[in-house]
């Protein structure tokens, strides 16, 4: 039981170390959102995706091991990761509890910063919809100015040039 216990404790690792840069790369783009910097969001939007897909990829792996594990003990479903470190001998099950957990709150702060740029997004969406939809009605001709029926003259009675108001 050795070398699963020990390859899921590489992969929590590897998991919460592309974590902990993800959150960077979100802190990244919300200091670039508010300066409004196109290029660093960008390039941080960039990096998040690439982050994903290594977590994702982490996460496989993951799974895999903990199916492994749950076939040494001879369970039939899947169990959630809490259940499965449990199983695991207490030399194991200690350390990699407290990967899980740093994990779990880098991952809760990750949702902070996310919903954080959510917002900050749609507010800037918001502005830029705002700006064309005053575009639009700035370029639309004003009503009952079509060119078209007679020409009507009014005479003034007195001039308007040279007079106090």
């Amino acid at each position: 039981m050795e070398t699963p216990a020990i390859e899921l404790e590489k992969i929590l690792k590897n998991e919460l170390s592309l974590h902990n840069l993800l959150l960077e790369a979100a802190i990244a783009m919300k200091n670039a959102i508010k300066k409004e910097n196109m290029d660093e969001i960008a390039a941080a939007s960039k990096q998040y995706d690439k982050l994903t897909c290594q977590i994702e990829i982490q996460e496989e792996k993951r799974l895999e091991i903990t199916d492994k594990i749950v076939r040494h003990f001879k369970l039939k479903n899947r169990i959630n990761l809490i259940k499965t470190i449990a199983l695991l001998p207490a030399e194991y099950g200690q350390r990699l509890d407290i990967i899980r957990t740093k994990l779990k709150s880098t991952i809760c702060e990750l949702h902070k910063i996310n919903a954080s740029n959510s917002i900050l997004l749609q507010e800037s969406l918001y502005v830029i919809s705002k700006s064309f939809e005053i575009f639009s009605i700035a370029s639309q001709k004003l009503n009952g100015y079509k060119r078209q029926g007679k020409k009507d003259y009014v005479k003034i009675n007195q001039p308007i040039f040279n007079q106090v108001i």
